[in-house]
């Protein structure tokens, strides 16, 4: 076996840039060399209503699990966990969007009694935060709800666009329904 010494020539082409026009990055993501695609395709939602109720009570009904299917994309909820004072820790859920089925979990990352409580979701093919703020406005509850999803994968990407269209459409719907079932 010949050791010859390889020289490339004005000739050859090095593979390793990127054709004219085009630019070649890269983004490490991890001490290993992996390499990851760009960033995932996001969207975030918000909506405000008026709750003829007081702050405290609109806090209590948020620690019930299955409140947070009436607010945002959930439509079942189950395994529900508290703490010893009551307050929501977390819940696996269900959405149905278009014809599939999404499962996931919830995760309580901040509860600020009676005014802030944030929930992670995720599942296999997206994740988010849901949020919501109360605040005291007059004699009733001011409540904003926001929610921020992002794709976890190339597959999901692909109909991702459908996914964020049927909770962005959704959300408004969502929460002045629940806003509405303090009337009762």
């Amino acid at each position: 076996m010949s050791k010859r010494k390889h020289t490339r020539t004005p000739q050859e082409r090095d593979c390793t840039a990127a054709p004219p026009g085009w630019r070649l990055v890269r983004e490490k993501a991890s001490d290993r060399g992996d390499y990851a695609p760009g960033p995932m395709p996001s969207a975030s939602f918000s909506h405000a209503a008026s709750v003829s109720a007081s702050v405290e009570v609109v806090w209590a009904t948020l620690q019930e699990a299955e409140t947070w299917e009436l607010i945002g994309p959930l439509q079942n909820v189950w395994d529900a966990e508290h703490d010893a004072h009551g307050r929501l820790l977390r819940y696996r859920w269900s959405a149905v969007v278009g014809p599939t089925t999404y499962r996931g979990t919830s995760v309580v990352t901040e509860s600020q009694r009676p005014t802030v409580m944030a929930l992670a979701l995720d599942s296999s093919e997206v994740a988010g935060v849901l949020t919501t703020r109360l605040a005291m406005a007059d004699r009733n509850t001011s409540l904003d709800v926001s929610l921020a999803i992002t794709s976890k994968g190339p597959l999901a990407s692909l109909f991702f666009p459908v996914v964020a269209a049927a909770i962005g459409n959704g959300l408004p719907q969502q929460v002045d329904a629940f806003a509405a079932s303090f009337e009762q």
